[in-house]
């Protein structure tokens, strides 16, 4: 540990027996018989800790019968010769863990020498670790069990009074510390059973974890406020008041790391807006909406969709004004949900006419414009970027219409939106949704680099929702790499993982890609399972956004199948429900799929509405089925004359 030399920190499993008597032998204060060493080898059941503990309190009297009794035994000896040490162990063990010099003694009130004198007990008997010299004098309890010892060994009423001492002191002679750390005064507040001046303290601590976005951080604060509240609160205006600022923050962390599905969301958002009826409230109208939404109720979704943007106008009618917000934030997030809920049921055309107004927003002088700043605003409230969702949602629609390489382009813009607001939850969800581009463009080495990137920001920030959807898009690389059946159970377990927090929302897409998969590994009558399932299940949920190659696909088997006419009538749906949603690269790999069956009749009409599919579609050497569509296209061309002059 810091300030003693040749001291350094080994982190132990539970040893062997013959490892656990050696460290006996060292840690004893005297010589030990085999008799001893056997019976704390056995009780100590190989925990470095309890080895070392029993080993140095055993006397003449015998072997402490469990850690527990050690540990009081060891305090219990402390006080000799005059020094005041367990006093002083008990007093730290209220301020924590790891306490402050500076902050023990204004507590005890003891001079500095006799306060030093039992410091310095405390460490050369090792209950204590000097953690830090600089800026202040820090110690640290060796472990948590002998911090617990000596808590424990205070009467209940004189913790009670010591917790309140230390919470009134951080308040009134460590105003920088409270500012700085307000949930350790909260913490101080609540167990001097003064939980009403610990809510405060509890609210400060959850905004500056938001601020940092340490979401876990939060909701563990957020949570002791909102207990407080239900629990040392009456009934009445001022605690419906307290709740609702504490379930309002607590949303959207929820929604940051249990998932947007989760019924953390659902329960909290439905609190709120019992809480605020009936005129309602945005967030919780917002948090619904993302529930509804991941959970693939879509007419549901754009029905909410429809009351903010409603709400929003409310707003701008009555004048109303948000601390801290602008109204515009509100009219971005009515747009991005509104958007979102029309691009997953297909309507592509009207996504990019919602996204396009709500990105126009940022340049339109009479909003006051829209830049990183307010972008800064929104997802510190709200945990989540809508302006980089509105450009991947025109971007994935763009790409839909026949217009990839813009789609890409504005994808890229909001992964880099994302990182330059330096939020990780926004960008875990802009690089997990870049997945679904990179799958329509079969872009594998694109969709690894992502992939990749989403598992480590999901495990570095604890966000349960993106591991299962990395590993989906994983499952299908490996496939495509050549590893078929660990692919399809990666994409397996990631489907059951992902559905597991609440989430239905890009099943379609999931499925058809396990549909090819399969296909790919010849487990045909696997993947024609899939594909009937899902085909009629996105309709129950309106979730068509990929539904044209679920027909594709299925009419693809059909043929390799021998039953060339159900596959052209399946290939023939796929090239219609593609036009109907104006996804003019899905009509054309559907009308692709028709001219590669040599059986198919009317070729010159397909090849027609070929052409006119592709007269709204940019060449873009980074397609392959545009590539190919148009080489069609020029063959047939060139042929045509020969044709005629027969």
């Amino acid at each position: 540990m810091v300030g003693r030399d040749g001291v350094s920190q080994l982190t132990l499993a539970r040893l062997n027996a013959a490892d656990s008597a050696e460290l006996a032998k060292l840690a004893g204060e005297r010589p030990l018989s085999q008799v001893q060493l056997s019976q704390i080898v056995s009780r100590s059941s190989g925990v470095p800790l309890f080895l070392e503990e029993l080993s140095r309190s055993t006397s003449d009297a015998g072997i402490p019968e469990s850690l527990w009794d050690s540990l009081m035994s060891r305090l219990d000896r402390l006080d000799q010769h005059g020094v005041r040490a367990k006093s002083v162990a008990q007093l730290a063990s209220v301020l924590g863990r790891e306490f402050s010099h500076e902050l023990l003694q204004a507590v005890s009130g003891m001079p500095s020498l006799p306060l030093d004198e039992a410091l310095e007990k405390l460490l050369q008997e090792q209950v204590l670790y000097l953690a830090a010299l600089e800026p202040e004098r820090r110690y640290l309890f060796k472990h948590a069990l002998i911090q617990q010892a000596a808590y424990e060994a205070i009467v209940p009423r004189d913790r009670t009074r010591l917790h309140r001492e230390v919470a009134d002191i951080l308040v009134s002679t460590f105003p920088d510390t409270a500012a700085k750390e307000p949930e350790l005064v909260a913490y101080h507040y609540t167990q001097s059973e003064r939980g009403v001046l610990a809510l405060d303290y509890w609210i400060r601590a959850g905004q500056h974890a938001f601020l940092r976005a340490a979401n876990v951080e939060a909701i563990g604060h957020l949570e002791h406020a909102r207990s407080v509240v239900l629990n040392e609160m009456a009934p009445g205006a001022n605690r419906d008041r307290a709740e609702l600022q504490v379930q309002g923050m607590l949303a959207p962390a929820y929604m940051a790391i249990k998932g947007w599905a989760s019924e953390q969301v659902e329960q909290t958002c439905r609190r709120i807006l019992e809480l605020t009826a009936p005129a309602g409230d945005f967030g919780a109208l917002w948090g619904l909406w993302t529930n509804y939404f991941l959970r693939s109720r879509l007419n549901e979704a754009l029905e909410v969709g429809t009351r903010l943007f409603a709400l929003v106008e409310d707003m701008l009618r009555a004048g109303v004004e948000v601390p801290g917000l602008r109204i515009t934030n509100f009219a971005v997030m009515a747009h991005h949900a509104l958007g979102y809920s029309h691009f997953y049921r297909g309507e592509f055309t009207e996504t990019c006419r919602i996204a396009e107004s709500g990105l126009a927003l940022q340049h339109d002088p009479a909003s006051g414009g829209f830049g990183l700043d307010s972008e800064r605003e929104l997802v510190r409230t709200f945990q989540f970027s809508s302006s980089a969702a509105l450009r991947m949602m025109l971007g994935s629609s763009l790409w839909m219409v026949g217009q990839p390489s813009r789609g890409r382009a504005l994808v890229a813009d909001s992964i880099a939106l994302t990182r330059e607001l330096d939020h990780y939850p926004s960008e875990a969800y802009a690089l997990a949704s870049s997945l679904l581009l990179h799958y329509c463009d079969r872009n594998v080495n694109a969709a690894a680099a992502a992939a990749d990137r989403v598992r480590t920001l999901a495990q570095q920030e604890r966000f349960e929702i993106w591991t299962p959807f990395a590993d989906m898009f994983d499952g299908w690389i490996m496939v495509e790499r050549g590893e078929s059946r660990r692919g399809i159970a990666n994409i397996k377990r990631g489907l059951e993982e992902w559905q597991r927090t609440g989430s239905i929302l890009n099943e379609t897409i999931v499925n058809a890609m396990l549909a090819h998969s399969l296909r790919t590994a010849g487990l045909v009558g696997d993947a024609m399972v899939v594909l009937d399932t899902e085909i009629a299940d996105c309709v129950h949920r309106h979730e068509l956004l990929f539904a044209p190659e679920l027909h594709r696909l299925k009419g693809e088997l059909l043929v390799e199948q021998g039953q060339v006419a159900k596959g052209l009538k399946a290939l023939a749906e796929a090239a219609s429900l593609a036009a109907s949603q104006g996804a003019r690269l899905l009509e054309m790999r559907a009308l692709l799929s028709i001219l590669r069956v040599p059986a198919a009749a009317e070729t010159s009409a397909t090849m027609a509405r070929l052409a006119a599919t592709m007269s709204e579609i940019e060449d873009d050497a980074n397609s392959p089925d545009i590539t190919e569509a148009f080489a069609i296209l020029a063959t047939n061309a060139a042929a045509a004359p020969s044709e005629a002059g027969r």
